[in-house]
């Protein structure tokens, strides 16, 4: 009896060791993906460094990554950075206030600025015109970008995003709620949380990471100035209908923002593709999402999907 005790003793310690290891494992992995960064060079556009990577061959293609994160995060880690690559010469930047740029906290370092961003890196890579890709925040900001420069988009992909009515009140009075928050030094969850229109919350792990990132991996008080200048980067509906270049729109079935993206293409003419059972953390890792923007990119050339 005492035997058998022991043993089951025994077995329950060591289950319980493997478990604890597997735990610090997953930990470390998750940790060093957060924090290893592929080092490419920099720009300065009016005193601000701004990081980027050029790779790949092809038309140029330039990917914005969401709120609170980094180039690698958004893009690498998904494999759509790798699979875009072997199409385009792909061109990711870090936003200002995020990843390896410069983080000013003054909210006029922000708005409109982060669309010049764009340009600026443009003219410094000697392109005229180039596929612009964003995701979120991402997004947002290159359909601004497309209104302002609309000579320097091939086509327009908005990924995990849409189009917000700027005369929505709302949504700027939670925006300054959650810059307070930011300057507080508390975590917040994500931005599509304060969304008016939104059809769902977001998930558990959708919030979880958005709190890490801005607790932990993030500059709040460089984070809180973006927020507090996103009104800048508002687009008109006069504007929005302005528009000509190929337009896709990429989003989860389950991400918060889905009603942003359908409402865009409700006003202007796009191509909308739906990924099936997918949020706004999943939605990127999926095999069909990486295959959908890679369609919607050769547009330009003429390609029909």
């Amino acid at each position: 009896m005492k035997n058998k005790i022991g043993k089951h003793w025994t077995l329950g310690v060591s289950l319980f060791l493997t478990l604890i290891l597997m735990v610090a494992i997953s930990f470390l992995y998750f940790y060093f993906k957060l924090t290893h960064r592929v080092v490419g060079r920099y720009l300065e556009v009016n005193h601000i460094h701004l990081h980027y990577t050029d790779e790949g061959a092809g038309e140029p293609v330039i990917l914005v990554h969401g709120f609170a994160t980094n180039a690698d995060l958004n893009w690498r880690l998904p494999g759509i950075h790798d699979e875009l690559k072997s199409h385009f010469r792909v061109i990711a930047i870090d936003l200002r206030g995020h990843g390896l740029s410069d983080k000013p906290h003054r909210p006029e370092a922000y708005g409109l600025e982060m669309a010049k961003d764009i340009a600026a890196l443009m003219d410094e890579l000697g392109i005229q015109s180039a596929h612009l890709v964003g995701y979120s925040l991402g997004g947002f900001l290159v359909l601004k970008f497309a209104t302002l420069y609309p000579q320097r988009v091939r086509t327009l992909n908005i990924l995990g995003a849409g189009w917000v009515n700027p005369e929505e009140r709302n949504f700027q009075q939670s925006l300054e709620a959650i810059a307070q928050q930011l300057r507080a030094g508390r975590a917040i969850g994500p931005l599509s949380a304060a969304w008016p229109e939104a059809r769902r919350k977001p998930g558990v792990l959708h919030t979880a990471f958005v709190m890490l990132m801005t607790r932990y991996f993030n500059d709040p008080l460089a984070l809180a100035a973006m927020v507090e200048a996103l009104p800048e980067i508002a687009v008109s509906r006069e504007d929005l209908a302005s528009l000509k270049v190929p337009i896709c729109v990429i989003v989860g079935e389950r991400d918060p923002l889905r009603t942003s993206a359908e409402t865009l293409c409700a006003n202007v003419s796009c191509t909308f593709i739906l990924i099936p059972g997918a949020d706004h953390v999943t939605a990127p890792f999926s095999p069909t999402f990486r295959d959908s923007l890679v369609k919607c990119l050769h547009f330009y050339d003429g390609i029909k999907y």
